[in-house]
């Protein structure tokens, strides 16, 4: 009896283990996944640190230098009517929570509620729980110079002035830098136009190089920042999406002759473009797997018409 008692106890705490194992791991996940904290006082001063254990150690965190330095008097501001706010909005929680207490008592909008919503600060200040959309103009309160609401203007306003700071500073930190994306050589002074000038040589080389730039990235920093820094200027902009915005014609092989045609007309083709060009005898003629056509600076072109569909699919 002896022995099977303790082969008993003896697997009851393997299993306790594996489910203590199990526990540990799940917590680590979260903690990997979760949003690490940073210190708001070193990010004005362009220093990443986490908050963690860094609040006693912080030099930027002290009395002396919150009252010379501008964005850090701004956070320590807003830190304080935040922390007013979160204390109201806690005793208001509190009163309606003795008040659900109360046989008879609803409160119509905790009914049927699915998401939380932002809430009016100056309502809540004076006990009324009202969504802050659409309401900003009619709010009753807007004008109200009581205690509370002064604080939540003060705060309001120390949001505008940090984020507005942060803004210039970013402008800034942006001009002093080169974009780190740029062209090649061949392209860096080169802003294209749609029109009958550029040559489909032009047009090909560009989309092409456009294309190699992301699939020749590995997928690990496909979607870096870096990539996406420098934007397109208008030209390029206009450009390209006259390029890309054809109509759609449920032939690949015609949807591609037909934006050929619309880009570069020629005068030299085999078959001549028309308005009734998209039926069936057009599709009969043109050859299923090669589409022939002639430029007036180039010889002739052969196109295979079954990558191009899959090209214009991707695209």
């Amino acid at each position: 009896m002896e022995t099977n008692y303790n082969y008993a106890s003896s697997s009851s705490s393997q299993e306790i283990k594996k489910e203590d194992i199990k526990i540990l791991i799940n917590a680590q996940k979260k903690r990997e996944t979760r949003k690490e904290q940073k210190c708001v006082f070193c990010r004005n001063h362009n220093i990443i640190i986490s908050k963690k254990g860094h609040k006693n150690h912080c030099k930027y965190n002290n009395s002396f230098h919150i009252d010379t330095c501008k964005p850090c008097s701004q956070t320590r501001q807003r830190q304080k009517f935040t922390a007013v706010e979160k204390k109201n909005n806690y005793q208001h929680q509190k009163i309606q929570s003795k008040m659900s207490s109360i046989e008879g008592y609803t409160d119509t909008h905790y009914i049927n509620r699915t998401r939380a919503e932002q809430k009016c600060k100056k309502c809540l200040n004076h006990k009324l729980n009202i969504t802050m959309k659409n309401h900003l103009k009619d709010c009753r309160y807007k004008n109200c110079k009581c205690e509370r609401c002064q604080d939540t203007d003060e705060r309001r306003k120390h949001v505008k002035d940090e984020a507005k700071t942060h803004r210039e500073k970013m402008k800034i930190k942006y001009e002093q830098n080169d974009s780190p994306r740029s062209l090649d050589s061949e392209y860096s002074n080169y802003s294209p136009q749609f029109d009958r000038s550029v040559s489909f040589e032009d047009f090909c080389h560009t989309v092409n190089f456009q294309k190699s730039i992301h699939s020749n990235i590995p997928i690990e920093i496909k979607n870096h920042q870096f990539f996406y820094q420098r934007p397109m200027s208008p030209s390029e902009m206009e450009f390209f999406n006259q390029c890309y915005n054809f109509p759609i014609i449920t032939k690949p092989y015609s949807q591609e002759y037909y934006s050929l045609d619309t880009m570069y007309p020629s005068t030299l083709r085999e078959l001549e473009l028309q308005n009734d060009t998209f039926n069936d005898s057009f599709d009969k003629n043109v050859d299923e797997n090669m589409l022939k056509f002639f430029e007036d600076k180039f010889s002739l072109i052969y196109i295979d018409l079954k990558d191009l569909s899959e090209e214009l699919i991707d695209i």
